[in-house]
């Protein structure tokens, strides 16, 4: 049986498995993919500079209020996201702006 969110109580009357010196058995999955549950990704400041978006924090603050970059999620007082969702398509955006040579 696999262990999901949902039965996880079960885990612990699961029989134990032995070891198999002939076979490797995958690991169970413990969670689904995100993107099948459709949960939003939220990416950080330096997850946007690895992405390629290399403004400043700043100018990211001014393109925001202008729309023309995805709003920031408040985590915190000090702390802010992005959708990668959202970030993605705006990347592709760009990148379907560019003149083809």
């Amino acid at each position: 049986m696999a262990i999901t969110p949902f039965n996880r109580k079960e885990e612990s009357t699961m029989p134990l498995k032995q070891p198999s010196s002939t076979t490797v058995d995958p690991p169970d999955i413990l969670f689904a993919p995100t993107v099948a549950l459709n949960i939003p990704i939220l990416i950080g400041f330096d997850q946007l500079v690895e992405l390629g978006v290399t403004y400043s924090r700043e100018h990211l603050r001014r393109m925001e209020a202008a729309g023309q970059f995805p709003g920031r999620v408040r985590l915190s007082p000090a702390r802010v996201a992005w959708m990668s969702s959202e970030v993605i398509a705006w990347l592709n955006e760009r990148a379907e702006e560019r003149p083809i040579a």
